[in-house]
């Protein structure tokens, strides 16, 4: 009985949204969205298609960048380096994001 009863009495409060102002709402031209979407699209297509192909000749890739190592460390070696690719990517977003919007992104929005 006691449980039941701690539990009915452990409730969270729910809190009230605030309202929303005049300002919180902001109002995006429909053309210059699909162009942002558009031009995302493309670039993320390019950008998949980049890794694709390198992944794809990574073999060849390992014989003429590395030729003095064996056939499987040479395929390691340019394996590696496609994985440094996708460890820094983020980190230059990251980077150049705070740079292009400075460290507060707030002002970009408004």
């Amino acid at each position: 009985m006691n449980k039941e009863k701690e539990r009915k009495e452990f409730r969270f409060k729910k809190k009230k949204a605030p309202k929303l102002k005049k300002d919180d709402i902001m109002v995006v031209d429909a053309e210059s969205s699909r162009k942002a979407v558009v031009a995302t699209a493309v670039g993320n297509a390019m950008e998949w298609f980049d890794f694709g192909i390198y992944s794809y000749l990574a073999a060849t890739i390992g014989q003429v960048f590395f030729p003095e190592a064996s056939g499987t460390m040479q395929l390691v070696y340019s394996f590696a380096t496609f994985a440094v690719a996708f460890i820094v990517h983020p980190l230059g977003g990251v980077f150049l994001g705070c740079l292009v919007t400075g460290w507060e992104g707030k002002k970009s929005w408004r």
